[in-house]
């Protein structure tokens, strides 16, 4: 394998699908984001195929028992996964790729690319964190698509999965939109991304 490998995780609410929308928006030419497959159903104005790829149980499971799948988890009482074919495809288009997974996915994805790290493969993985954990609530309210059972049980995951963001490479500390993408930018800045393959 060959390219660079940017995971960027954090609790549910925190802000990660919008950091990906833009630095897919700014660097249509040098990043392709690897779709999550997942059982949970659509939200309004999802589409199959770029926000997600939108399995069934069975079809889920079943690609589990062929092995299809680089890492899943279960979250929220839901399937989550990538593909390793998914992947491949992406690392085709471009040689960086681009991961929106929750913390056990990124730990699972760490796993199976840093084995495979060399000059030709470079993985880095970003945590963004809340500023607090109702700072987090009021952005899942605000979002709208979550019932207030749903908006509970991601609190309490999002409890556990800040515990883990001493594991990554680096954290950003989520602020609002503006100043959490110029964070995550200058992050791929650094990687010489723009220059190398816009």
């Amino acid at each position: 394998m060959e390219g660079t490998v940017i995971v960027i995780s954090g609790p549910a609410g925190v802000g990660k699908t919008t950091l990906c929308e833009k630095l897919l928006s700014e660097f249509p030419n040098s990043i392709t984001q690897v779709i999550t497959a997942t059982t949970r159903h659509p939200r309004e104005g999802e589409t199959n195929g770029e926000d997600y790829l939108f399995l069934t149980k069975e079809d889920f499971q079943e690609k589990i028992r062929r092995g299809d799948f680089v890492e899943y988890e279960k979250i929220h009482e839901n399937l989550y996964g990538t593909l390793l074919e998914s992947v491949t495809l992406a690392l085709k288009k471009s040689k960086v790729i681009l991961f929106n997974v929750d913390v056990r996915g990124a730990n699972s994805l760490k796993k199976f690319f840093l084995p495979k790290e060399s000059t030709m493969l470079k993985f880095h993985s970003v945590f963004v964190m809340p500023k607090s954990l109702s700072e987090l609530e009021k952005r899942l309210m605000l979002r709208n698509s979550d019932s207030h059972k749903d908006i509970q049980i991601r609190l309490e995951t999002a409890k556990d999965e800040i515990a883990y963001a001493n594991s990554f490479d680096q954290q950003i500390l989520s602020e609002d939109k503006k100043t959490d993408y110029q964070a995550i930018r200058k992050i791929v800045l650094s990687f010489g991304l723009a220059e190398n393959y816009n």
